[in-house]
């Protein structure tokens, strides 16, 4: 058994065995308020052990990282909390499989590819925050405090990509930016266009409502990688953006 696999089953192993120990301190009608928090380390270790194992095997394909981008997610295992639908007590824990979306900048940095890239990445995220905080009528002086707070390296800091894009093509275009640098390391001559439908979809998820009263929390970077993961995802394997609500009773 390979290193991967063999740490892959010792997690597992000790996901089912601390699942038995919650399953059973159920049964006997004591399960201490901190037993559950156990979890979270082991599924970390999966994850990061079924990770490993996955970028392993797209290292061997020729267009490893456009083959990443194709496979955009792999299962990992979570917990999952059974409670009772009147009383709401807890009545047993699952171990369950659950998709993870493939960080592009963990799996280059795993295989030794240009990470280059997250840099454009960093500065892409910050004119899409001063583009929201335009869009809120945050004053001159305002955004200027937040370029001059935004957290980035400092070599993102440097690079040059335009001005606020107000205007959705601009956006479109500095994201293309960031495509062509992500996808440069790969032998695929081809150009991937990005257009308007990616644009929406980005700026629909970028920001969500703030913690504090009449605030929007722009994505941090990792998130805003993922995105743009999703974005090649659809271009390259020419996929459609889909929508979910709640639908009315059948």
């Amino acid at each position: 058994m390979k290193k991967n696999d063999k740490a892959l089953s010792a997690d597992d192993s000790n996901l089912v065995a601390l699942k038995d120990k919650c399953n059973a301190a159920i049964k006997a009608g004591n399960l201490p308020a901190d037993m559950l928090s156990g979890f979270s380390a082991l599924e970390a270790k999966y994850a990061e052990a079924a990770a490993k194992i996955v970028f392993d095997e797209l290292l061997t394909q020729d267009l490893a990282f456009i083959a990443a981008v194709k496979k955009l997610t792999f299962m990992v295992k979570r917990h999952q909390v059974v409670t009772d639908k009147e009383s709401k007590a807890i009545t047993a824990i699952e171990i369950v499989e659950k998709e993870k979306q493939i960080d592009p900048l963990k799996f280059c940095k795993h295989g030794s590819l240009d990470t280059d890239w997250q840099y454009k990445v960093q500065k892409f995220n910050q004119l899409l925050c001063f583009r929201a905080a335009t869009e809120m009528g945050m004053t001159a002086v305002e955004i200027k405090r937040i370029e001059k707070s935004f957290y980035l390296e400092k070599v993102a800091r440097e690079i040059q990509m335009g001005g606020t894009p107000t205007s959705n093509n601009a956006v479109c275009k500095a994201l293309q930016a960031v495509i062509d640098g992500m996808l440069s390391q790969d032998a695929d001559k081809r150009t991937y266009k990005c257009n308007n439908h990616d644009v929406a979809f980005l700026l629909m998820c970028y920001t969500k409502k703030g913690k504090s009263a009449l605030s929007v929390a722009v994505s941090k970077h990792d998130t805003i990688r993922k995105l743009i993961m999703e974005v090649l995802h659809r271009i390259i394997c020419d996929k459609r953006y889909d929508l979910e609500y709640k639908g009315k009773p059948a």
